[in-house]
């Protein structure tokens, strides 16, 4: 179990309050099953932003099922599996196409984390005349690099809230106003982080899937299409991602996947 140390009576808001300089820092020990888990796993460095879905689907047409892919935030991504040596096995047999993917690879430690992170903001007041590309870009140059703006901003379906997805190295929550000034006048923007949509993938085995199928068939006299919820896989996906888990091929994948979507909160 993780534990946390902190001196008794001693508050980060006292210290902010009554000064005596930063806070000493959160005493942390990682459990011995979770340092266990991590060994042997590896961190790889992704040569274009892309989601954790994506690089899994992107894994499965390859034929590599046996990694598991979990985003880390920026470029970075935890590559584990449960079988020993299978990481290394698949980067020795699909080397090229692996270095497409990854411009660099090396093997978990525990200073390993990331300094950046892929944001949505959400950005109000913005007037209609200067609603566009070139816009959005000065704006997101502002809080990191600009990536992408949403479907709705792009056909501007509404000019209420345009929507930016973003690289920074900012780790706090963004939430704060920017000015700018069109043709001499001046308009302060609210710039808020989007909590984003949240996806939840059941993933089943086809076999498994056939199996209960046909057991369902025969009991109930039916076609045999009952939801059956096997292994759950939770990820975090942006409607931006290039890949969405209803355009999964369960043909080409080996399983069967049900998505439920939910409004992160």
């Amino acid at each position: 179990m993780t534990e946390a140390i902190r001196k008794e009576g001693v508050s980060y808001t006292n210290v902010v309050a009554h000064g005596g300089g930063s806070p000493a820092p959160l005493i942390v020990f990682p459990s011995e099953c979770r340092m266990i888990e991590l060994k042997g796993c590896y961190v790889g460095f992704l040569r274009h932003h892309s989601s954790g879905i994506s690089v899994q689907h992107r894994m499965c047409l390859e034929g590599i099922n046996k990694i598991r892919v979990t985003p880390m935030g920026g470029l970075m991504v935890l590559l584990q599996s449960d079988i020993q040596g299978e990481i290394f096995k698949v980067v020795e047999n699909h080397k090229v196409w692996w270095e497409e993917l990854f411009y660099r690879w090396t093997p978990w430690t525990p200073n390993l984390v990331a300094k950046r992170r892929v944001v949505w903001l959400k950005i109000s007041g913005l007037p209609p005349h200067v609603w566009e590309e070139g816009t959005f870009k000065l704006i997101g140059a502002c809080f990191g690099m600009f990536l992408d703006f949403d479907e709705a901003t792009f056909t501007r379906q509404s000019l209420e809230v345009a929507r930016l997805k973003i690289d920074t190295a900012r780790m706090e929550w963004i939430c704060e106003q920017l000015s700018i000034n069109v043709m001499g006048a001046v308009f302060v923007l609210n710039v808020v982080e989007d909590a984003g949509v949240e996806k939840i993938i059941r993933v089943v085995e086809i076999r498994e899937w056939e199996d209960c199928a046909s057991r369902s068939s025969a009991a109930s006299g039916d076609s045999g299409d009952e939801e059956v919820v096997g292994t759950t896989m939770r990820v975090h996906f942006d409607e931006g991602d290039d890949i969405s888990p209803t355009k999964l091929n369960p043909t080409q994948l080996g399983v069967k996947v049900a998505c439920t979507c939910l409004k992160s909160t």
